[in-house]
């Protein structure tokens, strides 16, 4: 049941809840540190360890030169505020060199391209420590993405009478400034109507899956006439229906705890992190806190639609305002920019002589068209070139294999 504790109760609890799990990952024989990306779920975590060590705390950050994806100079922020002895490194990644060996280590088809940036955190951070604590499970358990403030927002606006919703066009143009236009299949409607009557559920599963016509696309007739009538839903949707709570914002973190965490970021980690004899430790997967937060009254979490609001009000105890409420940046890879250059002709290359297509598996137009249309700036498939890349790698490192 709904524990339905004072806000101030709450953080007092979740305190000391969070600061007995870090404190129980640092038993450890071997030399440890932190990943600490300088958001709130990683600062945190290397506040707790601080708090619990004498010694300084080994904290390693990772940064490209592309300033959009580099976050720096947070983490030093919180570097200095703990004493840390801090490892910043700045990676100009040589992805043609290094994803054949993480389709290797991962030993199946993984899409997410942040693992590339976690490949070399943990190559780097290897060179010092045994063990990394991270803040992996934060945004799960205390409503930490902005896709989940879209779907709350785009929920309030199907609920709208027809004729309202029919002639609110400039409504929801308007929206789609705000955090709605972080849901990506949202951002791509040009007319909203269109999925006002969509289940909740659907949208969610677009909103994080590459969408079902542009996977289509590249298949070819043999495969797409095997598939099943609605087998483009997938298994974020139905944890969705699944979940245990009426509360929208806990059926989101449910999916994600369901789907989400355990099929793709700790997956991630662990095989990018094992691949250099790395340990990673997640505080925020302690289970007694992760039953905590899933307890809590989701209005306790995400009051006024505030994202993460318990967590931050924890980290305002030790950083400004600014800090703490800046806009979440995610721990990404910039592979859109890097398949119209360093990419570019290796992958034309994969591509050209794809035995997904020469098996039968894809379509060499739709391909081809995928590839071009990107190129071209016209539309950024980076997630579907980066998937295709990473299923072509393994699919032939298994035929040759055989």
């Amino acid at each position: 049941g709904d524990l339905n504790l004072p806000e101030q109760e709450a953080l007092d609890e979740l305190d000391q809840r969070l600061s007995e799990a870090v404190k129980l990952r640092m038993i450890s024989d071997v030399p440890l540190g932190a990943f600490l990306s300088g958001g709130i779920d990683s600062s945190l975590v290397v506040g707790y360890m601080s708090r619990h060590s004498q010694r300084p705390v080994k904290t390693f950050t990772i940064g490209f030169d592309e300033e959009s994806h580099d976050e720096r100079d947070y983490a030093l922020q919180v570097s200095r505020k703990f004493g840390t002895e801090h490892h910043p490194f700045v990676v100009r990644p040589n992805a043609i060199d290094v994803l054949p060996k993480m389709v290797q280590s991962f030993d199946q088809p993984f899409a997410d391209s942040s693992a590339l940036a976690v490949y070399y955190l943990a190559q780097l951070t290897r060179e010092h420590v045994t063990v990394a604590l991270n803040g992996d499970g934060g945004d799960e358990s205390f409503a930490g993405y902005s896709r989940y403030l879209g779907l709350v927002q785009f929920d309030r606006y199907r609920r709208l009478p027809k004729l309202m919703r029919t002639a609110s066009q400039a409504v929801a143009s308007g929206l789609s400034r705000s955090g709605l236009g972080r849901l990506r299949p949202i951002r791509r409607l040009k007319n909203w109507t269109q999925f006002a009557d969509r289940s909740l559920a659907e949208i969610y599963e677009r909103s994080v899956t590459i969408p079902s016509l542009n996977r289509r696309r590249i298949l070819s007739v043999e495969i797409q006439n095997l598939m099943l009538p609605g087998s483009d839903l997938g298994k974020m949707a139905l944890a969705f229906e699944e979940s245990p709570s009426a509360s929208i914002i806990n059926s989101l973190m449910w999916s994600d705890q369901q789907v989400y965490l355990p099929g793709d970021l700790l997956v991630k980690v662990d095989r990018m992190a094992m691949s250099h004899s790395l340990e990673c430790r997640s505080p925020f997967l302690d289970h007694p806190l992760v039953e905590f937060a899933a307890r809590l009254n989701p209005a306790c979490k995400f009051p006024g639609n505030r994202l993460k609001h318990l967590l931050k009000k924890l980290l305002l105890r030790d950083f400004p305002a600014d800090f703490v409420h800046r806009r979440k940046m995610g721990f990404g890879v910039p592979i859109a920019a890097w398949f119209r250059g360093q990419l570019k002709d290796w992958t034309a290359g994969i591509l050209d002589q794809s035995r997904l297509v020469r098996d039968g598996y894809c379509d060499r137009v739709g391909v081809d068209r995928v590839f071009q249309e990107h190129l071209a700036g016209r539309a950024n498939h980076d997630s579907q070139l980066w998937s295709l890349l990473n299923l072509e790698l393994w699919y032939e490192s298994v035929y040759l294999a055989v």
